[in-house]
């Protein structure tokens, strides 16, 4: 209850910009915790990422609100400064060419950004939750997240978010590409999971897992064939597999 005595500083206007953001992650904090004592694990994430998500959209509306514009149209401008900075850091380590073709696809990769920029910042927010969870489970041993499975029906949003790709319609279009990255990042932490159960099995030595772990995520292409791994453990639970595999009784 002492973490919850900063909360009254909001009473102070100067300190209601600093209290908003430390009560809602301290609310995620005691969500996470509900929901891992009742075993909810994939809701321990998705809940308290949707409340912080829920907040940035507040918090971009006021803005949006307060300089008469749209919210795209902030999230284009941000989109914009953050390019720009990039383009500066290019400037003195890409060759002519590449600058010239950079600057080139600059416009479409901006335009790309902005349309997708709901999923990637609630998939941020989810990664970065599902880091703290383990962190977690690696002290409380009665959460086992090598075991964890996504819900079956989750299949249907994958099939669902691939066909509004290619719907001739940009709105569907963007809804379709940023749900399929949410899901894809579901299946992206199931098939974690399911290399994290494996080694485990195989009893890797701790060594030789970071070393795996930090290869996936540092390889686009890797993370793509986990996800895939996580997709179809819909239909193929692999850890059954790995148990049988292992001689183990099923």
């Amino acid at each position: 209850m002492i973490s919850l005595v900063p909360g009254f500083l909001a009473v102070v206007p100067a300190f209601v910009q600093g209290v908003i953001p430390y009560v809602s992650l301290l609310l995620c904090g005691f969500i996470m915790r509900a929901m891992v004592k009742k075993g909810r694990v994939g809701l321990s994430v998705f809940i308290p990422a949707c409340l912080l998500f829920s907040l940035f959209v507040i918090v971009l509306s006021l803005i949006a609100y307060a300089e008469g514009n749209t919210i795209y149209k902030i999230i284009q401008q941000w989109v914009g400064r953050m390019m720009e900075q990039v383009y500066q850091v290019y400037t003195s380590i890409l060759s002519p060419g590449d600058l010239t073709t950079f600057k080139m696809q600059r416009p479409q990769l901006e335009e790309k950004i902005a349309r997708f920029s709901p999923a990637l910042t609630l998939a941020g927010l989810t990664f970065s939750l599902w880091l703290n969870l383990i962190i977690v489970a690696a002290t409380k041993k009665d959460l086992n997240l090598r075991t964890w499975k996504s819900p079956d029906w989750v299949v249907l949003l994958f099939i669902m978010s691939g066909l509004c790709t290619f719907v001739p319609l940009i709105l569907v279009q963007a809804a379709g590409y940023n749900l399929l990255i949410m899901v894809s990042l579901v299946y992206f932490f199931q098939g974690l999971s399911i290399v994290a159960y494996y080694l485990d099995v195989r009893g890797w030595g701790t060594l030789l897992r970071w070393i795996i772990y930090l290869l996936i995520l540092s390889q686009l292409y890797i993370m793509i064939i986990v996800a895939l791994l996580g997709l179809f453990d819909t239909w193929f639970y692999f850890r059954n597999l790995i148990r049988k595999n292992k001689g183990e009784l099923v």
